[in-house]
């Protein structure tokens, strides 16, 4: 899992938390350092913020649209402070919008809910996928704040 943030502490405490919850955890400061990370490494899930410097979260998920299938992260969900913000979404593969400061629990809930659709969906999906069906478990309607 990649979590994109510029914050340092809310960065640092989301790692702690998936980390306790047995997640497997990569951080970047901003956009481009995580387009960056997402090149050398695919990782299942993107947490992002929405609002950073150089390239902020909408950049990034238009920018997985144009990545190699293998590196495009079959979750995503954006973190802010400016969920008002969230029609920029519309229509990106943003399995949810949760408002900073970010309920803990609650994030545990939307990733391991998502993780069990992927699971689900890659079982009974073919290997010939194409690129009209990324991300299987994304959808627009789960945009809320």
């Amino acid at each position: 899992m990649l979590i994109v943030d510029d914050d340092d502490d809310i960065r640092y405490s989301m790692r702690n938390l998936l980390v306790v919850s047995n997640f497997n955890v990569v951080l970047a400061a901003d956009g481009v350092e995580a387009l960056k990370v997402l090149e050398r490494q695919p990782v299942d899930a993107l947490v992002i913020d929405l609002m950073m410097p150089r390239l902020d979260g909408v950049g990034v998920v238009r920018a997985l649209h144009s990545m190699e299938p293998e590196h495009r992260p079959g979750i995503v969900i954006v973190i802010s402070a400016h969920c008002e913000l969230h029609t920029r979404l519309m229509g990106l593969p943003v399995r949810r919008v949760l408002p900073k400061p970010f309920d803990a629990i609650r994030l545990l809930d939307e990733l391991q809910a998502a993780f069990g659709e992927v699971d689900h969906s890659k079982s009974s999906e073919s290997s010939d996928e194409d690129d009209a069906s990324w991300p299987a478990s994304s959808s627009t309607h789960g945009l809320s704040s």
